[in-house]
């Protein structure tokens, strides 16, 4: 937040939030193509182990943007149930992974981060987006 004075005025605003409408605005970034940079849809499972989709429940949630009320996406909520079974896949995930040399899981965790700085403009495009920022 950034607060300016002049002449007895007080001006206040949220200069993330004006940075993400000019990088929009002037590199003619859509959401539309941010999501599809990122290989997402607009509807979401609410519980996924990376193989497994748990999603028993038919309650969906809309989720919308602060920036300007557009619909980000549907996701489908999850039930007790459903956390249950995500909670037994990664305790057995869990052993497996204690399992692999710690070397091994470093360069699993640096692929990991390189993924995510591949796609960090889009990533904070996103998360600016989502948070209204």
């Amino acid at each position: 937040m950034v607060m300016l004075s002049s002449h007895d005025h007080l001006f206040s605003f949220d200069l993330s939030a004006i940075l993400f409408f000019l990088a929009l605005r002037f590199k003619r970034l859509s959401m539309e193509e941010v999501f599809r940079n990122l290989g997402l849809s607009k509807k979401h499972f609410g519980t996924c182990t990376g193989q497994n989709v748990f999603s028993s429940s038919r309650k969906m949630l809309k989720s919308f943007s602060p920036v300007d009320g557009a619909l980000l996406g549907t996701i489908q909520q999850t039930s007790a149930d459903d956390y249950q079974l995500v909670i037994k896949a990664a305790k057995k995930a869990a052993v497996h992974w204690r399992n692999i040399p710690a070397p091994k899981r470093g360069d699993v965790v640096r692929c990991i981060a390189n993924r995510l700085r591949e796609h960090k403009k889009n990533l904070g495009a996103l998360v600016s987006y989502e948070m209204g920022k």
